[in-house]
């Protein structure tokens, strides 16, 4: 049944008006499906539009509704228009009488519509957007009938939105679960976080001890360097003081007695006491050297040895005019020594190549800027520079020793020179002893202090590596400093050398190569502290999660999470093809070519969908069954095999299977429907047969409420039930 009350106040001009009331005829129809047949001007088509701006027409988006664009656009006009005003109440109630649904306006200025549902005496009130769940509203008209039969695809193609839209909300519903149940409790995840912190629990044991057993060895290194650097230092700087107090004395007695003392003789000797300084500078250095080479050759025969040129008197030679022979013995002895060690092969050929990779380095590192390759060799001058460096730090250990063997030898043969000379000083010092020249010579303070800042020159870098070796020992819980007993400082070290005899290589080394081995183990030791940090950091985020997830209680579908991740990556699929779907319905609707498999068996499916959808439909004096419609070749299959051509369908029996296909909604579709179609002369009574059965199975199944049919006629207002 539908009631319908509506009253239209319009201005028409100044001073002028006119108010519009529901015909009588109208206000109350019986049925619900009828046929409203009226004369133009009678109100038809306000009383249609007023039912469908009553159940929200003017609002709902295509999704929600089927409403033709040109009714559409009458209905907004009729809510939105400035010069009349409208109440309206409208009830529809089903065929069995347990369902109604009632819309009221009762203000007449303002726009707010008031729908309300009982079912089974039980009222509720219905929103836009409840109306949207709850009912399906079809506003229709036969503008263009010819090509009606084509706007089925439109038809199918909003059911498919209306899944589309299903399954993207489900889509998002699965991923909030998913992100819920990911953030829940989850006791495989506790177990995988107690494993994790486990894991790095025994990383960070090991590491620990690896710090630790890193920084101990350092230890070691650097108080075993601070012991000798410091000792062979502090010998060093006594000889430079030493010759700054004889330059000092030199100077004193020149000043107070430069008449009587300032001879040939004199000067020949400060000369020679000067040469002779500088011969036992180089011999110990050759000793300190000789000594930590020779660590794991025979240290003790070597020791023997340097303990002897150690010995050697270098002043009585003064008096003597002699220098010691046993120097010339020993160098003899030092240099046999010396060349087996070169003579061996590792040695010899480390230190070649070493020294000839570091020949090549510095020569391809003054062309680092330019962008060049190393012909037939496939690399820029970095990438050759690195390869030689790797080879470089392969031979490095044997090179030192090559080149700190190879100094030793150096420092041998200039001392032999100056030793030489220092005979040859000597024998002329005899001579001016013999002649007793005291010829005085001129003063020159001038010089000597020279020969002062010169020394001091050089003292100065001493002086500084003493205070550092002074500072690496106290570092190390060892305090030295000048007042030191030197046997303390040997012993200690030569106790480190025993005790830690898998150093040996190290100790051996000159103080450059050893620094660097100190530093190589530095760098070793910030990277292990990075990695303590960084197995800290994961462990206390590890033990945060762990924390969090403990005090979490489990989501009720964890059990079923892998379901869920299943049935998540299917209903991706089905979202994606959704897409797919929408482009090819498109094609099919244009008449493009389909190319692709999915496309045709897409096709193949949709056309057996809308022989369900049309079960029936007239044809010239008959009425067909079709198993098959394909829009895409514009053809209807019938069971009997015979095909009929769409464009045989006259403009009734199109519209007929038009509105066949919107009435047949799917069987998941439960949304009430409210059916209006106007200007329907074009069907005649063959034509609405088929639509008669939909309506007369879906009203008594309550799935429509109500359904209305107009068409204008020349004679008086008349309404016919249709089922």
């Amino acid at each position: 049944m539908l009631e319908v009350e509506y009253e239209i106040l319009r201005k028409e001009g100044e001073n002028h008006q006119r108010i519009f009331n529901t015909d009588p005829k109208l206000r109350k129809i019986n049925g619900n499906a009828v046929y409203i047949k009226a004369p133009n001007a009678r109100g038809k088509s306000t009383f249609l539009n007023i039912i469908a701006l009553a159940l929200y027409g003017d609002r709902l988006e295509d999704s929600d509704c089927r409403i033709s664009k040109s009714l559409r656009s009458d209905i907004q006009y009729m809510a939105s228009r400035q010069n009349q005003d409208y109440t309206f109440n409208l009830v529809l109630t089903s065929k069995d009488g347990k369902i109604k649904l009632i819309s009221s306006k009762e203000d007449p200025v303002s726009k707010d519509i008031t729908i309300k549902e009982i079912i089974d005496d039980k009222e509720t009130y219905i929103p836009l957007q409840t109306f949207k769940e709850k009912y399906f509203l079809v506003y229709d008209i036969p503008e263009d009938p010819l090509n009606h039969i084509t706007e089925i695809l439109s038809e199918v193609k909003n059911e498919q939105n209306r899944y589309h839209y299903k399954i993207s909300n489900f889509r998002n519903y699965l991923g909030e679960v998913k992100s819920e149940i990911a953030h829940s409790r989850n006791d495989q995840e506790i177990e995988r976080l107690k494993f994790i912190l486990s894991e790095y629990t025994d990383k960070e044991t090991k590491i620990n001890d690896a710090t630790e057993e890193l920084q101990e060895e350092i230890g070691i290194l650097e108080l075993y360097l601070s012991l000798r650097e410091f000792e062979k230092y502090i010998q060093n700087s006594l000889y430079l003081m030493q010759a700054i107090d004889i330059e000092n004395k030199n100077k004193s007695k020149n000043r107070t007695n430069v008449k009587r003392f300032n001879t040939q003789y004199e000067n020949k000797k400060e000369k020679i006491v000067s040469n002779i300084n500088k011969i036992k500078k180089s011999v110990y250095n050759l000793s300190c050297t000789l000594e930590q080479l020779f660590i794991n050759r025979g240290l003790d025969e070597v020791k023997l040895h340097t303990d002897k040129i150690k010995a050697i008197k270098w002043e009585e030679c003064i008096k003597t005019y002699t220098v010691n022979s046993k120097i010339c013995s020993e160098f003899l002895f030092f240099k046999k020594k010396i060349n087996n060690y070169l003579g061996e092969k590792n040695i010899r050929e480390s230190g070649k190549k070493g020294s000839f990779y570091q020949e090549l380095i510095n020569v391809f590192k003054q062309y680092r800027s330019i962008e060049i390759s190393i012909p037939g060799f496939d690399k820029s001058i970095d990438e050759f520079i690195q390869l030689l460096e790797k080879e470089y730090d392969n031979n490095k250990t044997f090179k030192y020793i090559y080149d700190d063997l190879h100094t030793c030898l150096e420092i041998i043969s200039e001392t032999e020179s100056e030793i030489e000379n220092l005979q040859q000083d000597l024998e002329s010092l005899r001579m001016l002893s013999d002649k007793r020249d005291r010829s005085l010579l001129k003063n020159d303070d001038e010089k000597i202090d020279n020969n002062i800042a010169g020394i001091n020159q050089e003292l100065q870098p001493i002086i500084e590596k003493i205070d550092y070796y002074k500072n690496l020992a106290k570092k190390n819980n060892m305090v030295i400093d000048e007042n030191s007993d030197p046997g303390e400082i040997i012993n200690k070290r030569e106790q480190i050398l025993a005790q830690y005899p898998k150093y040996s290589n190290v100790f051996m080394q000159g103080e450059e190569s050893f620094i660097i081995e100190i530093q190589n183990r530095g760098k070793k030791l910030e990277e292990h502290k990075r990695k303590q940090n960084e197995i800290l950091n994961i462990k206390v985020q590890t033990q945060d999660k762990l924390k969090t997830l403990e005090s979490k209680e489990p989501h009720k579908y964890h059990s079923h999470a892998t379901k869920i991740d299943r049935l998540s990556k299917l209903i991706d699929t089905l979202d994606k093809n959704f897409a797919k779907y929408d482009e090819i319905i498109n094609k099919i609707s244009k008449g493009d070519k389909l190319n692709s498999e999915i496309e045709k068996q897409y096709n193949e499916a949709i056309s057996h969908y809308f022989a369900n959808k049309i079960p029936e439909f007239p044809y010239i004096d008959e009425f067909l069954k079709p198993t098959k419609i394909d829009f895409l070749n514009k053809s209807i299959l019938l069971e009997d095999g015979r095909e009929i051509d769409m464009k045989d369908i006259s403009t009734g029996q199109s519209m007929s299977m038009y509105i066949q296909a919107i009435l047949n909604r799917p069987e998941d579709d439960k949304r009430r429907m409210i059916v209006i179609f106007d200007e329907g002369a074009t069907m005649d009574s063959n034509s609405l047969k088929p639509i008669q059965n939909i309506l007369a199975k879906q009203i008594k199944q309550n799935k429509i409420l109500m359904a209305v049919f107009a068409k204008a006629v020349d004679n008086d207002l008349t309404i016919e039930e249709l089922c």
